[in-house]
């Protein structure tokens, strides 16, 4: 053993040692692992999917060519289309965040809880129109304190 350099585990790919010994990297085992029960995971996804699919008796290639290759770095024109669809309608702006709330015809811009979201319905109602609901949560009582 004297004159051996100590030498760092081979799954250390970029230390020193291993590129002047030029010694092979290896991954960790959890992280091959880990690799593995991912990939075991999506198989069984798909396999469940594919399989309620055909239980429904849907038509896959049809299921298949709508949604397009999810690998492939290219725009899907039916999810194009559906989002040029939504561009400019009115003056509510484009759904970007999710979930989304609109309110008389406007994205709602606020916290999502509900003594403010009742307070924005409220809003589109002019002085002596709105509901007892809207009456109730400006004086403190009912709802928005549930």
């Amino acid at each position: 053993m004297s004159g051996e350099t100590e030498r760092s585990p081979p799954w250390l790919c970029g230390s020193s040692q291993l590129l002047q010994a030029r010694l092979p990297c290896r991954p960790p085992l959890l992280f091959v692992l880990t690799a593995f029960v991912e990939s075991l995971c999506y198989i069984a996804h798909r396999l469940a999917s594919l399989t309620r699919q055909a239980a429904l008796s849907l038509d896959l290639k049809k299921i298949d060519k709508c949604i397009g290759d999810p690998d492939a770095d290219e725009e899907n024109p039916i999810l194009k289309a559906e989002q040029d669809a939504q561009i400019g309608k009115n003056s509510r702006g484009d759904v970007t965040i999710l979930p989304t709330l609109v309110i008389n015809n406007r994205q709602y811009r606020g916290k999502l809880d509900k003594a403010a979201v009742l307070k924005a319905i409220c809003a589109g109602f002019e002085e002596t129109t709105e509901p007892a609901v809207c009456l109730r949560s400006a004086s403190g009582l009912g709802f928005m304190n549930g």
